[in-house]
Formats: C-alpha cells, structure tokens, sequence
C-alpha cells in the first residue's frame, strides 16, 4: 500500500471518531492555509478541489480571502473554504494529511521540525480525564516511527518550505505537548541507516 494511504489509515485508527469532538468544541478549527504534500495536491486538484501553488514548490487548499478580487495574505488564519453549511468537512474521506493529523501539528523550534500535540481539543481532554494521554502519546510516536523514512523526510521538506514563506508561523506555547522531534529522528535514522 501506498506510504500515505498507510499513514492516512493509522491516523483514522488513532483517532477514531474524532469530528464527534470538533463538532462539539468550542476551540478554533479548520482554519489557516492547509498545505499539501505534491501527491496530496495532484490528488485533490484532479477530484476538482481548488489548489493554489506558490513558487512552483508549495502547494495550499485555496482559503485565501479575497478582497477587491485579489488575494489577501495578511489574514493569519483564514477559514477553510472547505467546510459546508453545517460546518463539516466536504472533502472528508480525501482531507490531507496535516488535517488528518490533528490533533498534532508541525511546528519549528530552534531549527528543528516538531510533531505536537494541541492540548486545547476536547479529544485530548477526553484522554486527559480518562488519565490515557502518556498512553496515546505512546501510540502516536510508534505510529511516526513505524512509517516510511522517506515519506516522513518528504513531510518534514513541504513543512520547511511552507514555513520557509510563512510570516505568520505561530510560536511554540505551552498548549502543546512535544511527541517527537521529527528531524533529530530523521538524523538519528541516517546515522545508524
């Protein structure tokens, strides 16, 4: 199977039922520019979703607003384009994997590209009630480390690229809990590889 189809397949099985939550949370969501791996965008552009490319390099989910018929990059988080009027996922079953990975996310800390955890999600609240947090964190890491290098050397690129072009990155705070540092595991990878 596919490296990212697998990967698609174990975040499902992490987070089962996970739009129960979003559907219910009052936090933000689906909101600022979706970036897309290469394969992602082909996928997407040819199923009729509209993309926008930047340098020939990085591709988005079009929600740039708009303002006199031109695109406004000074909103920092805009609304996904893609949701419908209940507020759902349209393209569900295709979304892409940065919001397949929620409730992780990438960030960059000095240099190296993090997988974190948001701990604002009524999804890890549940954990943190249920006192299972170390356990899915644990599932999570074993989930990373058990995917293929070059796919997670491919993620970690298209991050630095969009971060690359990014002026409104957010910082790292103390609502994310660190899972793994993607590129000080990709280095280790390649030493011992």
């Amino acid at each position: 199977m596919n490296p990212l189809k697998t990967l698609y397949k174990r975040l499902d099985e992490l987070f089962p039922d996970i739009c129960s939550y979003c559907e219910q949370c009052e936090y933000e969501d689906c909101i600022g520019y979706v970036w897309l791996l290469s394969e992602e965008a082909e996928e997407l552009y040819e199923k009729g979703v509209q993309i926008v490319e930047i340098n020939r390099e990085i591709s988005f989910l079009d929600s740039f607003c708009k303002k006199n018929g031109r695109v406004d990059v000074d909103v920092a988080k805009p609304p996904c384009s893609l949701r419908d009027s209940d507020g759902k996922c349209s393209i569900y079953p295709l979304r892409p994997l940065v919001c397949r990975l929620y409730p992780l996310d990438l960030k960059s800390i000095d240099g190296d590209v993090l997988i974190v955890m948001h701990m604002k999600c009524l999804f890890v609240d549940r954990l943190a009630k249920n006192e299972n947090v170390e356990e899915f964190v644990h599932q999570c890491i074993n989930t990373l480390k058990e995917i293929d290098k070059e796919l997670l050397e491919k993620i970690e690129k298209t991050f630095r690229a969009v971060e690359s072009i990014s002026a409104h990155f957010e910082e790292y705070e103390p609502s994310y809990m660190r899972i793994l540092d993607l590129s000080a595991y990709l280095r280790n990878q390649k030493s011992i590889g």
